[in-house]
């Protein structure tokens, strides 16, 4: 099964997009390799709520959409090449990571649940 992730990179001006294996991707979100990025963001969301300012790297972090595969298409946009049949969830405006663990934990017991993971937030869990 194949899931797209796409970053904008604001300084380059362009859009990279990957097309990973699921297993591959579960393994690359276990651990934080683009310099701490996402933990930034979660240390920083609570200074940010009610406010009009934003995480200033929140480009560097990729959008996974788990139910397509897509590719370019010859003038460099995006394509919708495989819908895999993934129907995402998500829980959010969870109290912290210990709450989005345990949500995480009961949804895995779901025969349904392909994944659950926590959001880049640490704040939501995405099912």
């Amino acid at each position: 099964m194949k899931i797209t992730s796409i970053r904008h990179d604001k300084d380059a001006g362009r859009e990279m997009m990957t097309v990973y294996d699921a297993d591959v991707l579960m393994e690359k979100m276990k651990t934080e390799t683009r310099d701490g990025y996402v933990t930034g963001l979660r240390t920083i969301i609570p200074q940010l709520e009610g406010t009009e300012s934003a995480f200033s790297h929140i480009d560097k972090l990729p959008r996974v959409y788990p139910a397509v595969e897509c590719a370019r298409t010859k003038d460099g946009g995006r394509r919708v090449k495989r819908y895999n049949g993934l129907v995402q969830l998500e829980v959010k405006k969870l109290a912290g990571l210990a709450e989005a663990e345990l949500v995480k934990r009961q949804a895995m017991l779901l025969p349904q649940t392909f994944a659950a993971f926590c959001g880049s937030s640490g704040r939501s869990v995405k099912i």
